[in-house]
C-alpha cells in the first residue's frame, strides 16, 4: 500500500544524528550494526538518509561548519528544531518526488531486522554485511567468519568457540569444540565442517573427519565425512553433504536450480539494507556462481538471466519485479 506523507521529524533527527557521527569518524564496528539496523528498519529510513546525502552536499558548498560544531549543535534543542525544519525542507525542494515523498512499505521481501544487535557485539569475533574473516586459531586450525557472524574464542582451559550467530567454517581442527546455543559440536582432530547458526536454526556440514553431537535435548549423534544435519530447536534433518552451499568459502554464491526467492535470502546477508522481490518473480529458478564481493554486480547479472528488473530507491533499497 501507497503511504504518502512527509518524513517524521524524529526520522529525520536520528538520520542527522547518524551523518555527524561518520563525519567525526565516530562509527566503529559496533557503530556499524547499529546503523545498519537503522537503515534496514523501513524504506523510510533509506529514502531520508539518502536525501540527506544529497542535502548535506548541498549545504557543504555554502558552508563549512565542522562536524564538531554540528555535534555541539544537535545537543541543542533549538538548534536541533531549526535542523529539522531545514532539512525538511530540503528534502521537499532537492528530491525529484516534489513535496511529498510517496514510500511503499513491503512485507513480502528479504530484510535485515538486527536482531542480533543487542547483547551480542562484544564478541571476540565480528563480521559486518559482506565482510569474511580469516585467521589461524592457538591449536592451528584455520577458521573462516562469514558474513554477519559473532564469535567467541576461548582457549583458556577447555577449548571453545562460542557461534552467537552467522556461519564458521574450521578447517584442519585442533579438537575445539563449538557451542552455538545450547547445542555442542565436537571435532576429531583434522576435521573439516561448516556450520551456520540462526536463533534456534543451525546447520552443520562435515567435509572430513567426524563431529560429534550434543543437542540441547542431550542427546548425542555423530555427524561423518559427506554429512550434512539441519537443526530446528530439538527436530533433526540429516542429508548428504551439499557441496554448492560451501562456495562462500571461496567468495562465491552459487545457485544449483535455485529459486530467485531462496537466493535472495541468501543475498541479503552479504548486503547492508533492505532486499525485497514480488511474489510473481520469486518462483523463477536459475543455477550460477556469483562473486559475493559485488552485491549490485550480482543483481545486475540476475536481471540479465531472468525476465526482471530492479526497482531502486536507494542504494540501500531495492526490489526486483518483473520485468
Amino acid at each position: 500500500m501507497t503511504n504518502p506523507r512527509l518524513p517524521t521529524r524524529k526520522l529525520v533527527t536520528e538520520a542527522i544524528y547518524w551523518q555527524v557521527k561518520f563525519e567525526a569518524g565516530e562509527v566503529d564496528a559496533v557503530g556499524q550494526l547499529a546503523f545498519t539496523h537503522w537503515l534496514s528498519q523501513s524504506p523510510e529510513h533509506a529514502l531520508v538518509w539518502e536525501q540527506l546525502k544529497l542535502a548535506n552536499r548541498h549545504f557543504s558548498r555554502v558552508s563549512h561548519l565542522s562536524s564538531e560544531k554540528a555535534l555541539y549543535s544537535l545537543n541543542s534543542a533549538e538548534q536541533r528544531l531549526h535542523q529539522k525544519r531545514h532539512t525538511l525542507k530540503t528534502l521537499a525542494a532537492i528530491s525529484g518526488f516534489g513535496t511529498t515523498l510517496w514510500l511503499t512499505r513491503d512485507i513480502s521481501g528479504v530484510a535485515q531486522t538486527g536482531r542480533y544487535l543487542y547483547g551480542k557485539t562484544m564478541a571476540d569475533l565480528r563480521t559486518s554485511a559482506g565482510e569474511q574473516k580469516t585467521l589461524i586459531l592457538d591449536d592451528n586450525s584455520q577458521l573462516i567468519l562469514n558474513t554477519q557472524s559473532a564469535l567467541d574464542v576461548n582457549f583458556n582451559s577447555q577449548p571453545e568457540l562460542i557461534l552467537h550467530y552467522g556461519e564458521l567454517s574450521i578447517a584442519n581442527s585442533g579438537g575445539a569444540q563449538v557451542r552455538a546455543g545450547a547445542h555442542l559440536f565436537t571435532p576429531t582432530s583434522g576435521s573439516e565442517f561448516t556450520l551456520y547458526r540462526e536463533d534456534s536454526h543451525c546447520v552443520l556440514q562435515v567435509i572430513t573427519g567426524i563431529v560429534q553431537c550434543i543437542f540441547s535435548n542431550k542427546k548425542e549423534h555423530q555427524v561423518n565425512a559427506g554429512q550434512k544435519i539441519q537443526l530446528q530447536g530439538i527436530q533433526m534433518l540429516q542429508t548428504a553433504l551439499t557441496p554448492f552451499h560451501l562456495s562462500w568459502r571461496q567468495g562465491l554464491l552459487t545457485a544449483e536450480r535455485t529459486t530467485l526467492g531462496d537466493f535472495l535470502r541468501q543475498l541479503t546477508r552479504y548486503r547492508a539494507g533492505y532486499l525485497g522481490y514480488a511474489d510473481e518473480v520469486a518462483h523463477l529458478t536459475f543455477s550460477g556462481s556469483f562473486p559475493i564481493a559485488d552485491t549490485d554486480a550480482i543483481l545486475h547479472n540476475l536481471c540479465q538471466i531472468l525476465p526482471i528488473r530492479q526497482h531502486r530507491v536507494s542504494q540501500y533499497w531495492v526490489r526486483l519485479m518483473p520485468a
